[in-house]
């Protein structure tokens, strides 16, 4: 199962999903896109209470984050949320968030 939410970038648009439900050990998040190139940007996952706990300036899709914060620690079980912020040539564009659940169990 996979949860998707779509964006938009000016005429540019695509999916964000997660293939995991639950993610163990790692989450893999893939874009669909119609951007005219291939879009890159800033990944940034928060937990449930908002704060961001990991985030890559250089993410480039499918994705596959190790389900650790910025210091490398792995990160609680729960749920947490993943949106982009991207750009492909010209157009820009911010996903809205998709879910993770962390479930080591």
């Amino acid at each position: 199962m996979t949860a998707a939410v779509a964006i938009a970038a000016g005429a540019a648009c695509g999916v964000l999903s997660v293939e995991e439900r639950p993610a163990a050990q790692v989450a893999t998040i893939s874009l669909k896109h119609d951007f005219k190139e291939t879009p890159r940007g800033r990944l940034v996952v928060r937990n449930g209470d908002g704060k961001v706990v990991f985030s890559d300036s250089g993410a480039e899709f499918p994705y596959i984050w190790n389900l650790t914060d910025a210091s490398g620690a792995q990160v609680a079980e729960g749920r947490y949320e993943v949106e982009a912020y991207l750009h492909g040539g010209a157009a820009y564009g911010r996903s809205s968030a998709a879910e993770i659940v962390v479930s080591r169990d």
